[in-house]
């Protein structure tokens, strides 16, 4: 019974080593997915800068095709266009700064979620070891009852050895109160022979 209950401890113990390394595995996926997301945002970003150039490049090749052609006056107004898209640009850029910073702050606030999810994480594992502790109190208070179990057992056999014992010397006094009235008989045979001489 003693090596059932020890074999049940061990796989509990297994069991909870696995839960434990299960659950690092999760949260080192949610990190990787962190990270991946971090650098999909990376690569946008980079995208729409590579766009800009590329429009800049554009537009600046317009230019000079259009000073090469002479058409002085169109450059003009093509230039104060191309100053209304620089503003454009400008507002664009803060647009995109704001929204960048918004980015920062909802990046943030995932990771205050995320140090609450680690917090809550760590505190069901404080909870999933004081439920182990409290399984091991209870596997030892289990273990001390089978022990105190073992002793009344012991006790017991102790007793029907005793009480055999004790049968023992009933019959040892009952063969010796056999032998005392054989002797008594014997002697009241003897008593009688006696008589029967004189």
């Amino acid at each position: 019974m003693y090596d059932a209950a020890r074999r049940i401890a061990i796989c509990l113990i297994r069991d909870s080593q696995n839960a434990i390394h299960f659950g690092t595995l999760r949260r080192e996926k949610h990190l990787n997915a962190i990270h991946f997301e971090a650098l999909r945002c990376e690569e946008y970003l980079n995208a729409i800068h590579f766009g800009t150039l590329r429009r800049e490049e554009y537009l600046n090749a317009i230019h000079f095709e259009a000073l090469r052609r002479g058409e002085h006056l169109n450059a003009i107004h093509f230039g104060t266009l191309r100053r209304g898209v620089y503003l454009n640009a400008i507002h664009f850029g803060a647009l995109r700064c704001e929204e960048y910073l918004n980015a920062i702050h909802f990046e943030t606030l995932r990771r205050g979620e995320h140090l609450n999810a680690i917090h809550f994480g760590t505190l069901r594992c404080e909870e999933y070891l004081n439920a182990i502790h409290f399984g091991t109190l209870r596997r030892g208070e289990y273990l001390n009852a089978i022990y105190f179990e073992a002793l009344r057992c012991e006790e017991y056999l102790n007793a029907i050895h005793f009480e055999a014992l004790r049968r023992e010397e009933y019959l040892n006094a009952i063969h010796f109160e056999t032998l005392r009235c054989e002797e008594y008989l014997n002697a009241i045979h003897f008593e009688a022979l006696r008589r029967e001489e004189f």
